[in-house]
């Protein structure tokens, strides 16, 4: 076979056209699930405390938010993170909930701090993916 191409490359570019038209043609058929539809369903939170430690990251960022956060509506789970120097609290939505609502009552009770120390930078809250 490798003999017949090679002494007639037009029959093997005429192949090589055919079979990759055949495999422009499937392309609409196949499935794609590389990117699945999903919604989001965590919001985080998070704040730069400059020169601070751990310790004093979660007794400053992190308890305070997650303090001023429990009134909020559909959560199901919070997760914390202190680093040094930063602060992530992670809420997770109860399964039904409406996430824009949620991501704007956890905006709104973040924005009701004023008690966080004098060097931490805005609280960021975006919804994760």
């Amino acid at each position: 076979m490798i003999r017949y191409f090679a002494a007639h490359p037009t029959a093997a570019n005429l192949l090589m056209i055919a079979l990759l038209a055949m495999g422009a043609l499937s392309i609409p058929n196949i499935r794609r699930e590389t990117l699945p539809d999903f919604s989001a369903d965590e919001v985080q939170v998070s704040a730069i405390y400059p020169g601070a430690t751990a310790q004093e990251v979660e007794e400053a960022i992190c308890r305070r938010i997650e303090e001023e956060c429990d009134d909020v509506e559909n959560i199901q789970e919070v997760r914390s993170e202190a680093r040094e120097g930063i602060g992530r609290v992670v809420f997770e939505l109860r399964e039904g909930g409406d996430i824009a609502t949620f991501i704007e009552d956890i905006k709104t009770e973040v924005e009701s701090i004023d008690d966080f120390p004098e060097q931490t930078e805005v609280p960021i809250v975006k919804p994760l993916n």
